[in-house]
């Protein structure tokens, strides 16, 4: 499990509130952390207008930066009252999601926090920059939303123990051990869920593909046992450890809305330099539409 010593937090200049922020100085007490504060300034409009020859460019994007700059050293003055170590970075790179990435490579962090941004006028709670983070970053990513934690934040993780790949059985694990070590962090509280949709197999059975053993009431019994094994090794009680029977892209969203979790711990399995995490149909639909804060594990 991750102990995080170096968090990069990204903030938002436009936005008047910052929420990863406060969660971010949240972490950082109880994990007696680093913090750096960071702003990828990067400015398409600017970049790309014809109304600045190149050294009216210059002296724009400088006012852009110093500005920034003076934005992130207030937030920092506050911080450091606090006894938190905390440092700046404001860059001018094209592609926010690299610019991010570099920073967090060069620096040393350990967790990336930065406030998830809706799309305009689509109805998805991730930007392009969230989701390249999603499938792009090789160290935990914290997507937060506007609404605070609890006092004693409750932590959902999500896993799938029917994977036979030995890296997705590893990362099952990694995912219940980050999930109690946050919760115990935070003073909150742990839970697993496993969702899984009999009914597809009752539609295949109807139609004569699956054989007996293969019956609803078998596979049920399959991942309920699946269940059992991955996560018996971790100190999750019982009474939250959840079975759930319901499509998983929607049984999972509404479980966490209706039980009001504060984050949800899922997990991205890298595969290749050219795609680089496969996140999966079904985990992209609930990463579409969770409303909890979200935390991203890679194995």
């Amino acid at each position: 499990m991750n102990t995080y010593s170096k968090i990069l937090v990204v903030i938002d200049p436009e936005l008047e509130q910052h929420p990863s922020l406060n969660k971010a100085v949240h972490l950082a007490k109880q994990y007696q952390a680093k913090l750096e504060l960071f702003i990828s300034d990067y400015d398409p409009l600017l970049a790309t207008s014809y109304l600045f020859d190149a050294p009216s460019l210059e002296r724009a994007t400088q006012t852009l930066h110093n500005r920034h700059c003076k934005l992130l050293e207030r937030m920092a003055d506050s911080i450091r009252q606090q006894g938190i170590e905390t440092t700046c970075d404001v860059r001018w790179q094209q592609r926010p999601a690299d610019c991010i990435l570099d920073k967090a490579e060069e620096s040393g962090a350990d967790l990336i926090v930065r406030c998830s941004h809706p799309n305009d006028g689509q109805d998805l709670p991730f930007s392009h920059t969230d989701w390249d983070l999603i499938r792009e970053a090789s160290v935990p990513l914290l997507l937060v939303k506007h609404q605070p934690w609890q006092a004693s934040p409750k932590i959902l993780v999500a896993i799938d123990p029917m994977h036979t790949r030995a890296e997705s059985i590893k990362l099952e694990q990694k995912l219940l051990g980050e999930g109690t070590a946050l919760a115990e962090k935070l003073s909150g509280e742990v839970h697993a869920l496993h969702a899984f949709d009999p009914s597809k197999l009752e539609m295949h059975i109807e139609a004569g593909v699956i054989r007996f053993p293969d019956t609803p009431g078998h596979i049920r019994e399959l991942h309920k046992a699946a269940f059992a094994e991955t996560i018996k090794q971790s100190s999750i009680d019982p009474a939250n450890q959840h079975l759930l029977e319901a499509v998983p892209e929607k049984g999972i969203v509404d479980f966490a809305k209706k039980n009001s979790y504060d984050i949800t711990v899922m997990g991205a399995i890298s595969r290749s330099a050219i795609e680089r995490v496969l996140i999966g149909h079904t985990a992209e639909k609930i990463l579409e539409k969770i409303s909890s804060d979200l935390l991203i594990i890679k194995p």
